[in-house]
């Protein structure tokens, strides 16, 4: 329960910049849920192995671009509220100069991560929509099936434990420039591999179902993550421009 406080507490202090972007993406994604290829994949269930090919083969002429635009919404929403920590990081070991910057570079590098491991988890779905079709509560239960079991591995415990590490980010020299963007990476790495299984059950529910597990994944994760994603002590935007003059 106080994890659970802890996190609430946590999401209603998320910094101006991080709460646009996040609302944007949570937008978007309500919009897709209604309008988007998780509503239009309407599948006919037939048990025979050709039927089930041609279920499969559909879903992915079909669905494969919009679902990964609809995985963009879907980062775009859940990703901002895990990301306090690290920027503030990034932020406070940059030049005042050179801060906006350091904190683009490591987004990009973050998001190019994610943008990555969609490319796999998106067909990974279409499979088990072309699998399940018609079968929405058997997909989600699969889906929170693996996440559970990835939750108990070391490999994951590995990725949350390096999930909260804070490399020295250097202010001079050619460092400086490749530093934020390598953070940025590297802790993308290390996110995909603590968060994985979670983001596949959203990509399994449909409708106004995935607008709702997306809602308690991305809780579920701001607890996971405790303190390491805690954004106290975040400058105000005023000190964000001021310090980037």
């Amino acid at each position: 329960m106080r994890a659970a406080t802890v996190a609430w507490h946590s999401l209603r202090h998320l910094p101006v910049p991080l709460q646009l972007a996040s609302l944007a993406g949570w937008l978007l994604a309500v919009m897709a849920d209604y309008n988007g290829p998780l509503a239009s994949l309407c599948l006919t269930y037939a048990p025979d192995a050709g039927a089930t090919m041609a279920r499969i083969s559909v879903a992915f002429d079909n669905a494969s671009p919009l679902l990964l635009l609809s995985w963009f919404c879907m980062l775009l929403a859940m990703m901002p509220p895990l990301l306090g920590s690290p920027l503030r990081h990034v932020w406070q070991g940059s030049l005042p100069s050179r801060r906006l910057h350091a904190v683009a570079q490591f987004l990009w590098g973050y998001a190019a991560v994610w943008c990555v491991a969609g490319l796999a988890l998106v067909p990974i779905s279409l499979l088990f929509f072309g699998l399940f079709a018609e079968r929405d509560l058997l997909r989600i239960c699969l889906g929170v099936a693996i996440a559970l079991a990835w939750q108990r591995t070391p490999m994951k415990r590995n990725s949350l434990r390096l999930c909260r590490a804070r490399p020295v980010v250097a202010e001079f020299d050619s460092k400086a420039e490749g530093d934020p963007l390598r953070f940025g990476a590297t802790h993308g790495i290390w996110c995909v591999g603590s968060c994985w299984g979670m983001m596949l059950v959203p990509l399994l529910a449909p409708g106004f179902l995935h607008t709702a597990t997306m809602v308690l994944i991305t809780f579920a994760a701001v607890v996971e993550r405790g303190p390491a994603a805690s954004w106290a002590n975040w400058p105000s935007t005023r000190s964000v421009w001021g310090g980037a003059r």
